[in-house]
């Protein structure tokens, strides 16, 4: 059965849009979509019983579609064709009927097509330019001598150069916009929130000069804490918060904050001390100031230093 007579008698299809339609990307990013789209039987599939369901019946399924990344100097192509959509089917609902059952429409090949397009190119909406990802017009078909469309190796349609020029225009505006974001956020020090599209995109459009942007090496993990000061994220191997500005190995010794907590800090106040002995009146003072405070307001910090004062100085 031809797919002209199978699609006849399914809702919303006619001869013609059984054919198939391309995309086109330039895009450095690869380009992945699942669909619940079904197909004919043509005979091979069978039912739960081993047996073949006929030729020309609506079957239910799953497509992938996929487009590999392209290179400054290459585009990929994917060949896209119709298929069936399965839909609720309130028509037969009813007293002896209570519940809706589904029914097929045709998709053909170019809603298919243009719902991808939209699918992958949907997080660019409201910026400049446009990424190069979409569907093939007619008139974009490189031809030959005797005006027949060329195809690659794969079978897919070739675009014409006016067309891959037209799509690198509008992919270079959009990629210049990614840049200057993503520079704007690496000198605001929010080099966290560049995306690896924003990477990417910074790749494709200054190829290998692309090294001398600062932030296009995507930065390791690292380790966070919040400041012992403000209480705001900083890193974690950090001494100085770069909100506050608190000198926080300081901070703490002049606040009597118990920076037990936080390795970096309680390591570099030992080495604060080593470096400052304390005459014996300050550290008495110290001790009394301690002393004064009512139990309930004592940091750890400052039981941990009174223990100390007394075990060194049992006769007191």
């Amino acid at each position: 059965m031809s797919a002209a007579a199978m699609v006849a008698g399914i809702p919303g299809a006619g001869p013609q849009e059984s054919d198939s339609v391309t995309i086109i990307s330039i895009f450095p990013v690869e380009r992945y979509h699942e669909l619940q789209l079904g197909q004919f039987a043509d005979g091979s599939q069978l039912d739960t019983d081993g047996n073949p369901y006929p030729a020309g019946t609506p079957m239910g399924g799953f497509r992938k579609f996929r487009l590999d990344p392209a290179t400054r100097a290459s585009h990929r192509a994917l060949r896209v064709e119709g298929g069936l959509k399965w839909i609720p089917d309130f028509s037969q609902v009813g007293p002896d009927e209570p519940t809706a059952g589904i029914t097929p429409i045709w998709q053909s090949a170019k809603m298919v097509a243009d719902g991808l397009v939209h699918k992958w190119t949907r997080h660019t909406l409201g910026v400049t330019g446009s990424p190069g990802v979409e569907v093939l017009k007619h008139e974009d078909i490189e031809v030959d001598d005797t005006g027949n469309p060329k195809v690659d190796s794969s079978g897919n349609l070739k675009p014409s150069r006016q067309c891959i020029a037209r799509m690198r225009k509008g992919q270079e505006v959009y990629a210049q916009s990614c840049v200057e974001r993503a520079n704007g956020l690496h000198v605001q020090g929010k080099t966290t929130a560049i995306t690896d599209l924003d990477r990417k995109m910074a790749e494709w459009l200054y190829g290998s000069a692309v090294s001398s942007l600062g932030w296009v090496e995507k930065p390791e993990f690292q380790e966070t804490k919040k400041c012992l000061a403000c209480r705001r994220d900083i890193l974690g191997s950090a001494l100085r918060c770069q909100h506050c500005s608190a000198d926080l190995p300081r901070w703490c010794l002049d606040n009597g904050v118990d920076a037990s907590g936080d390795p970096a800090v309680t390591a570099a106040i030992e080495r604060l001390r080593a470096r400052e002995p304390v005459s014996p009146e300050a550290e008495a003072a110290k001790i009394r100031a301690i002393e004064s405070k009512p139990l309930s307001h004592r940091t750890k910090a400052e039981m941990k230093e009174l223990v100390a004062h007394r075990l060194d100085n049992p006769e007191e």
